[in-house]
């Protein structure tokens, strides 16, 4: 989302069912014919492993059955108990290190991880330590999942950004040559926050979308097109070019838009509602999204109000990887509400 919150499961844990029966996996229900067109091109050396952390967040339960399904050798690493992984799973945890070289030791060896932080205001020293212990073991490429607001060297996982980039300069200088590989994943807001995040239920109880974001805009991406992206760079023979990616949608949309466009799709009229910042830490707080997030949230759409995800330049690093342009929100709207998720 240009942030931070959204790329993560920002609501807390209640049970939520994550087996692979259709009505409990939203990612059954991903576009089977995009699927169909991408899957088939992964390329991956036979004897790598990927550890996905993340556990079953949005992001990461996407790349599980992406690289499940391009038959990709890939472990996710959870502090759930194995039988509430429906894929090969190793037990990590981010608050105890003890976990971290443990969770490292896999045949075939791992070789790439895709990091999605801890949630906690300052996840860098503790996600900093599991890269140097990664690379110990060998580990030399790094998908770090950020968002549009990231900086090298800034708040969040700017810290992690920077050591990255530090790290990768060391190498390039020895006389061995460059082995660590990058890339820092800067997705702007999901389509999910208002199919499995903050916005659903209000959707469906009050047929309202509640923010204090106003006429801003952004360039919503689908979390199903962000782990492809991934899997893509992660599945390659081409480097992962050390950099940033910018990944946006293909249109601008603000809430009100949105709304709009659920009206149309659901046959009923679903509003718009705005509130201020306090007003929406209580609105997050009711429904459940996680304590970090119940204050970041009303922070990244006040910059949203202020035009910040509309300068935000497409690069047109999702096309290049990809091959095809991101799903729009209407497509992805009409998806959706064939699972039911915003009621009749």
């Amino acid at each position: 989302m240009g942030c931070v919150g959204p790329q993560h499961r920002i609501i807390r844990d209640k049970g939520q069912c994550f087996n692979r029966t259709p009505n409990c996996d939203p990612f059954l229900h991903f576009n089977s014919q995009t699927n169909k067109q991408t899957n088939n091109t992964l390329h991956h050396p036979p004897t790598m492993t990927i550890l996905i952390t993340g556990s079953l967040g949005k992001t990461s339960i996407r790349l599980a059955r992406l690289l499940e399904a391009s038959s990709t050798p890939f472990i996710i690493a959870s502090r759930r108990p194995a039988s509430e992984i429906p894929f090969p799973s190793t037990h990590f945890d981010w608050f105890d290190p003890s976990t971290f070289a443990p969770a490292l030791t896999h045949s075939p060896p791992i070789t790439a991880i895709y990091i999605v932080p801890p949630e906690i205001p300052s996840p860098s020293p503790t996600v900093n330590a599991f890269i140097d212990i990664a690379l110990s073991h060998s580990v030399n490429k790094f998908i770090l999942l950020a968002g549009t607001t990231a900086q090298k060297g800034g708040p969040y996982v700017g810290g992690i950004w920077a050591h990255l980039s530090t790290l990768a300069e060391q190498q390039s200088a020895k006389a061995e040559g460059h082995d660590l590989e990058y890339a820092i994943l800067r997705p702007t807001w999901f389509m999910q926050n208002f199919s499995e995040g903050q916005h659903p239920q209000s959707i469906k109880l009050d047929s309202a979308i509640y923010t204090c974001a106003g006429d801003g805009r952004a360039w919503f991406i689908s979390a199903d097109d962000i782990s492809l992206f991934a899997s893509r760079l992660l599945t390659r023979a081409e480097p992962l070019g050390d950099k940033d990616y910018i990944l946006l949608g293909p249109a601008l949309y603000s809430h009100a838009d949105i709304a709009a466009l659920l009206s149309k799709i659901l046959n009923r009229e679903v509003k718009h509602v705005g509130k201020s910042a306090e007003e929406m830490k209580v609105q997050y707080t009711k429904v459940g999204v996680a304590e970090l997030y119940v204050n970041i949230l009303p922070y990244l759409e006040g910059l949203l109000a202020q035009g910040f995800e509309e300068k935000v330049e497409d690069t047109g690093a999702f096309e290049q990887v990809v091959g095809r342009k991101a799903v729009g929100f209407e497509e992805f709207a009409e998806r959706e509400k064939g699972r039911g998720v915003w009621g009749s």
